[in-house]
Order: structure tokens, then sequence, then C-alpha cells
């Protein structure tokens, strides 16, 4: 009886390790999901939000049993503005793989970043979830066929492209579920729509105000400071020229909109108010050396070699931050 037991006992155990091993091979289950994007707008950098139109679709088999509208989520959407649903069908392919579509209208979250402004691109991205299933259960797999609507045209901006890509995306957390590991991965498609602004003439817009300050101070080089008149009206043309480069950047600022970041736009603007701030102290500097009759080095010609010097010096380091941005 003993040996029966122990046979019976070696059998058993030899089974449930040869289930454990097979479940633990079972392959999630490959669903196909595509997106093709209709409409973009409503791009506020200001606000953080763009507003999309498109349609989402999943191909599965039948046996998966999968139902596009029970746990699919979409991630990035504004909590402000509701998603609107439309247009549902679901069909058989073949007999054998179910395609399940849906149009989807919405307002989406973006982290715009603006430090190249007003040469910036901009990845705005909408990624797709499941909710009940992680990793090892669903993988999602991009539809090559995905894409968006060439005619689609937006104010300021242009789509360079749009692309679905898959993802794997890991929370530190079980959501409560003791049993479960610690961490918890689902799959994810990632929905990249790549733009960038064209509004080519918006630069010289912001900055024209800004360069013609800074024309004027470099011009005021060539007003002698040995006339004490012509010395206060020179320093009183370079306070002016400050402030009209500081109400520049006021306007550059309503345009570009509110931001933490540095942009290009802010940097050119430092770049002139600190010429014209040099310009000032060389002007004291000239008046100072203007009173000296005996000095080998006089105020006319620092006055020209400051004009030469800081020309080279305004418009060396533009070229060098708008380079840099394109």
């Amino acid at each position: 009886m003993k040996l029966i037991a122990s046979t019976l006992m070696f059998f058993l155990l030899t089974a449930s390790n040869f289930v454990y091993a097979v479940q633990e091979k079972v392959e999630p289950e490959k669903i196909k999901l595509g997106a093709f994007v209709t409409s973009l707008y409503n791009i506020n950098a200001d606000k953080g939000i763009f507003s999309a139109d498109f349609w989402v679709w999943t191909l599965s088999s039948k046996q998966a049993n999968y139902k596009i509208n029970d746990s699919l989520e979409i991630n990035y959407s504004s909590s402000e503005f509701p998603r609107i649903f439309s247009n549902q069908n679901t069909e058989i392919l073949n007999k054998k793989t179910v395609l399940q579509q849906k149009k989807i209208q919405g307002v989406f979250l973006h982290d715009f970043n603006l430090e190249k402004f007003p040469f910036d691109t901009q990845n705005l991205q909408i990624s797709f979830e499941d909710g009940l299933l992680n990793s090892s259960l669903l993988e999602y797999e991009s539809d090559n066929t995905s894409g968006f609507d060439k005619a689609i045209s937006i104010d300021g901006w242009k789509i360079k492209s749009v692309n679905l890509r898959k993802d794997l995306k890991t929370y530190d957390s079980n959501f409560g579920n003791f049993t479960a590991p610690s961490k918890e991965s689902y799959s994810r498609a990632v929905l990249d729509i790549l733009i960038e602004r064209n509004a080519p003439f918006i630069f010289f817009k912001l900055i024209m105000g800004l360069f013609l300050a800074v024309f004027v101070a470099l011009c005021s080089c060539f007003m002698p400071t040995i006339s004490e008149d012509i010395f206060s009206g020179r320093m009183g043309l370079l306070g002016g020229t400050l402030l009209a480069a500081v109400v520049n950047q006021q306007f550059a600022d309503a345009k570009q909109g509110d931001t933490t970041a540095v942009t290009l736009i802010d940097m050119l603007h430092m770049l002139g108010m600190i010429t014209i701030m040099i310009l000032l102290i060389i002007t004291s500097i000239s008046r100072f050396l203007s009173q000296k009759e005996s000095t080998s080095f006089n105020s006319v010609k620092l006055d020209l070699a400051s004009f030469v010097t800081m020309t080279v010096f305004f418009i060396g380091f533009s070229f060098y931050l708008v380079l840099g941005a394109l």
C-alpha cells in the first residue's frame, strides 16, 4: 500500500508541475490595434492641450472574445472635456477575425516644449492601453495601415508624420491585488503625432522691435561724448532703447504663451539687453576719457572700437542661437 501511495503521489506531483509549466509558457493574446487621425485642431500651448478626431480599431480572433468597449483605455485625455464615442462597428472578416471600430473625439494633454520657439516641433501622443489584462495575458501589436488624413490643415502648424508603435508600461504597484507581483506591466500602443510650427514670419514679427532697438543703440556710438548735451542725449537714447527691448519682450511673451522654459526669443532679448547695458557702460567710460587731455586712447577711438566690437558680438551670438534652434 505504501508503494502504491508513493507512486500515486509521484504522478500527482509530476502532473501538477507539468500543468504549471504549461501555464507558465502560455503566450499572451495578440490584439492588432490601429488608429487613423481625421482631424487635428485647437493646439493650445498655454493650456497644454490639443484636440483630435480619429478612428481606432482592433483585429482579434473569435476565440479571444475581446471587447474594445470593455477594456480599451485612452490615456492623456483632459478631464475638463468629455470624450465622444461614435460610429461603433463590429464585423467578422474571413470567418475568423473580428474587426471592431469606433470613432473618438477628444481633448488631450501635452507638455509643450517651447525652448526653440518659433522653430519648435511637438510630438503629440495618445496612448491605448488595456485596463483589465496585463502584458502576460494581452499584447497589442500596431497596425501598419495607421496614419492620418493628408488633407488636414492646421493654422500655424504642419503635420510631419503620424506613427503607431508598441510600448510597455510598468506600474510600481499591484493596485491592491496582494496576490500579484509588486509591479504590473501593461501592453500599450502609442500614437505619435509629430508636428512642426509652420509660421516663418512670426520670428521676424517678434524680434523686429528688438533688432531695431539694438541698431539704434549701436548708432549712438557715433555721438561724441565731449559735449555734455550730446552725452546726456546719448544716455537718454540708450535708456529709451533698453525700455523698447523690455516692451518688445512683453509682446513676445504674450505671443509665445506662458512657459517656464527659456525660449530662443527670450535668449535673443537677453542678448539685446546685455548689449545695450554694455553700451551704457562704454558711454560713461567714453565721457570720462573725453575729459582727459593726455590719453593715447581717446573717447573717439573707444566709441569706434565699441561699435565694431558690439556689432560683431550681437550679430554673431544671434546667428549662433538661431542656428542652434534650427
